[in-house]
C-alpha cells in the first residue's frame, strides 16, 4: 500500500517583497518590543499622575471640575488604544508586512482601525482637559480676546475629533474591505487621512500651548517665576515635539506599503503625544499635593523651635483652605471662580530649601497676610496678579 504524504502550503505572505529581499517568517526584525516598553512607560507615568491629580482634587481641594473628569476620560481611551495596538504587536505589528502571513496583516489593518477610533477619543478629551484647566486659571473673569480664542480652540478641536470619530468606523464600503484589501468595494484614502490628521494635531498643539505661555509672561512676577510655571505647562510642547515626528512617520507611510512596519512606527509617536498631552493636564495641579506632603509629613526630631514654626504654617494654610472653600461655595452661586496660580520662591518657615509653587483655589488672593487671610472673589490675571510680597506666606 502506497504511504501518503500530507505537504503544508507556504504561508501567504502579507506582500512581495522587495527585489533582492527574501521573505523570513522565523525570527524577522521587529520593533514590537520599543512598542512594549512604550507601553509600560507610558501606563506607569500617567496612571500615577492620573491617581495624584484625582487625590490632590477631590481629598486635598475638594473641588472637582470638568477638566478633571475629561483628562479621566483622555486617560481610559489611552489604555484602551494601548492595549489594542498592544495585540497587534503580538500578531506581527512592527515587522516588515513581506515577513508575516496575511491572515496577520488583515489582523493588523483591522485592530489598527480600531485604535484610531480610540485614539481620537483620547485625545479629543485631553485637549479639552488643558483647554478647560487654561480656562478657569487664566480667564475665567473677563471674556477678552483670548478667552474667544480658547473657546474657538476646543470647539474647533471638538468638532474636528467628532469627525475623525466617525471617519475610521466609515472608511470603506462595504466595511470589511478595510481588513480585506482584495474584495470588491470602495475606501477614502486612509493615508491621505493619517497626513490631515497629524497635521492638524501639529498646529492645534501649537497653538494650545502658545496661550498660557503668552499669558505667564505677562505676568507681574519675576522671571524666574515666569520661567517656572511655564516649564509646567512646557510639558506640552513634548506633545508638540511627538506630533511633528507623527506626521514625517505619517508620511512616510504614504510612500510605501509596508503598512504593518510603518504603522507601528507612527502609533509609537502617538503614545508619545498622548502621553505628553496627559502630563500637561496634570502637572499643574501635582504642586499642591507637594506642598500637602510637606506640610502633613513629621518632624518629630526637630527643635521646639521649628516644630512651632511648623504648626503655626499648618494653622496657616488651614485658614486658606478654609478661605479656598468659602470661595468655591461662592463661585457655585455664579459669582466666578476656579484654580489660581500662587508662586513664591520664599522658603516656609522650619522647611530650608523648600520652594512652594501652588496651584489651588483661585479665588483667594491675599492682599495683606499680617496672621490672617482674606478670601476675596476673582482670580489671578495676567493685568492684576502680582506675585509680590503680599502674596508671601509669613
Amino acid at each position: 500500500m502506497a504511504q501518503i504524504y500530507t505537504v503544508t502550503a507556504p504561508a501567504r505572505p502579507g506582500l512581495t517583497p522587495p527585489p533582492g529581499v527574501v521573505p523570513s517568517f522565523g525570527d524577522p526584525f521587529t520593533v514590537s518590543t520599543y512598542q512594549t516598553l512604550t507601553i509600560a512607560g507610558c501606563i506607569i507615568t500617567t496612571t500615577a499622575l492620573l491617581i495624584a491629580r484625582m487625590y490632590t482634587k477631590w481629598r486635598i481641594m475638594k473641588f472637582v471640575v470638568w477638566e478633571d473628569w475629561t483628562c479621566c476620560v483622555g486617560w481610559a481611551a489611552f489604555m484602551v488604544f494601548m492595549g489594542l495596538q498592544l495585540g497587534v504587536g503580538n500578531h506581527g505589528g512592527g515587522i516588515h508586512q513581506w515577513n508575516i502571513s496575511y491572515d496577520k496583516v488583515q489582523y493588523n489593518r483591522l485592530y489598527s482601525n480600531y485604535g484610531d477610533i480610540v485614539y481620537s477619543i483620547s485625545l479629543a478629551a485631553t485637549k479639552i482637559s488643558i483647554m478647560l484647566l487654561i480656562l478657569r486659571i487664566f480667564l475665567s473673569v473677563q471674556r477678552d480676546a483670548l478667552w474667544w480664542l480658547t473657546q474657538g480652540l476646543i470647539a474647533i478641536n471638538t468638532i474636528f475629533y467628532i469627525i475623525f470619530f466617525f471617519v475610521p468606523i466609515f472608511l470603506c464600503r462595504p466595511r470589511s474591505k478595510i481588513w480585506n484589501p482584495d474584495e470588491q468595494g470602495h475606501c477614502l484614502k486612509i493615508f491621505d487621512l493619517y497626513i490631515a490628521s497629524a497635521s492638524f494635531n501639529m498646529i492645534s498643539d501649537i497653538a494650545m500651548l502658545s496661550v498660557p505661555v503668552y499669558l505667564i509672561w505677562n505676568l507681574h512676577m519675576s522671571v524666574r517665576r515666569k520661567v517656572g510655571v511655564s516649564l509646567i505647562f512646557g510639558t506640552g510642547g513634548l506633545a508638540c515635539i511627538s506630533s511633528i515626528f507623527r506626521l514625517y512617520e505619517c508620511f512616510e507611510l504614504t510612500r510605501t506599503e509596508d503598512f504593518t512596519y510603518r504603522k507601528m512606527r507612527s502609533t509609537m509617536w502617538a503614545f508619545a503625544e498622548l502621553a505628553c498631552g496627559l502630563l500637561c493636564s496634570c502637572l499643574p495641579i501635582l504642586p499642591r499635593l507637594y506642598q500637602h506632603i510637606g506640610a502633613i509629613a513629621p518632624y518629630t526630631n526637630r527643635p521646639s523651635s521649628d516644630q512651632a514654626a511648623l504648626a503655626n504654617d499648618a494653622e496657616t494654610r488651614a485658614t486658606v483652605e478654609k478661605a479656598a472653600k468659602t470661595g468655591l461655595s461662592k463661585s457655585k452661586k455664579g459669582k466666578g471662580g476656579g484654580d489660581w496660580i500662587h508662586l513664591d520662591d520664599k522658603t516656609l518657615p522650619g522647611l530650608p530649601n523648600r520652594t512652594t509653587v501652588d496651584i489651588e483655589q483661585r479665588n483667594i488672593e491675599e492682599d495683606k497676610f499680617d496672621g490672617a487671610v482674606e478670601g476675596r472673589e476673582g482670580m489671578a490675571r495676567s493685568d492684576d496678579l502680582e506675585m509680590g510680597p503680599r502674596s508671601q506666606i509669613r
